[in-house]
């Protein structure tokens, strides 16, 4: 074991701190000289030398979280393995079991719009195991504006075909796929009845309300989490619903739920640009890599309003 160079320790005002600019994150130990001494040849020679006494305070430091057995190789997870071991503060010292909790994760997107496509290309990239896709849309033009898993010549083509070949591409998850629109609470049924996976992500847009609610329905049926998410424009947002452990985003709607009152006739255009569907997308993932290791998993629903960067934390 060595001490986690993720953390980047330092002195400050008598204190080796370890995690700085990161508030849940940081601990802190004395700067003594024997622990100065300690984690200095803990970096470069590990635990192989130690003294019984020494031995005894490396414990504390491992309870700490500040230890790991990372070997900080350049594989193509290193980066992944590095920050997972960043943001572990348990006494866990191998960081790369939450790669493994990837790895062994099957997740369904429902919907590979504009963020849809996105997580989906995200969650291979991270080394998501295996990926369960369901569409039934074709490329329009318009996509391409931020959708980065399409291209000019696959206009007109299969959303599902695209973003599947795109993966196969990219990385070694499995996916598999659904050519399916979703009509009813009895056609999300059948994918939740005839598969298997660890997480839900509801990205279709239609029917407006009603679909999050199915997927709601079909979480508490199957003890399976969901997340639903998407942007209005300037808004980002997502809900983290996980049946025993959060309410149902039916009981969040009664509490929460504005009018859906319109004055136009018409219904209010797509208006979007490409980073606000790349944040909703990235935050999105980041919630799910969080779901699927155990770190950080706090149950949710979070919006951002980007024009002040306000962000609104509704504990579930």
């Amino acid at each position: 074991m060595r001490i986690k160079r993720t953390l980047q320790p330092f002195v400050d005002h008598g204190e080796i701190i370890f995690g700085f600019g990161n508030q849940k994150l940081i601990r802190k130990i004395p700067a003594t000289e024997d622990n100065l001494r300690l984690v200095k040849a803990l970096d470069e020679q590990g635990t192989d030398y130690l003294t019984e006494l020494q031995s005894e305070k490396l414990s504390d430091w491992q309870s700490k979280g500040l230890l790991t057995t990372n070997c900080y190789d350049e594989d193509k997870f290193s980066r992944n393995i590095n920050f997972f071991e960043w943001m572990d503060t348990s006494s866990n010292v191998d960081p790369g079991i939450y790669q493994n909790k990837l790895a062994n994760s099957t997740v369904l997107i429902v919907g590979l719009g504009g963020i849809g496509s996105n997580i989906a290309e995200i969650l291979a990239r991270m080394g998501v195991g295996k990926l369960i896709l369901c569409d039934f849309d074709t490329i329009e033009e318009s996509n391409l504006t931020r959708q980065s898993t399409f291209q000019k010549k696959d206009v007109g083509r299969q959303k599902l075909d695209v973003v599947s070949d795109y993966i196969n591409m990219i990385s070694d998850s499995d996916v598999q796929r659904i050519h399916k629109k979703i009509d009813s609470l009895a056609d999300l049924n059948v994918i939740y009845s005839n598969n298997q996976f660890d997480l839900a992500i509801c990205c279709a847009d239609k029917p407006r309300i009603e679909i999050d609610l199915w997927f709601d329905n079909m979480s508490a049926k199957y003890k399976i989490p969901f997340i639903s998410g998407s942007y209005a424009s300037t808004v980002i947002n997502y809900a983290y619903i996980n049946p025993g452990k959060t309410i149902s985003l039916q009981e969040f709607y009664g509490e929460n739920a504005i009018t859906d009152s319109n004055l136009l006739s018409h219904e209010s255009p797509t208006s979007i640009i490409a980073p606000v569907s790349f944040m909703a997308a990235g935050l999105i993932s980041y919630k799910v890599a969080m779901s699927l290791t155990d770190l950080f998993d706090l149950p949710n629903i979070l919006q951002i309003d980007l024009t002040n960067w306000e962000v609104i934390d509704y504990d579930i």
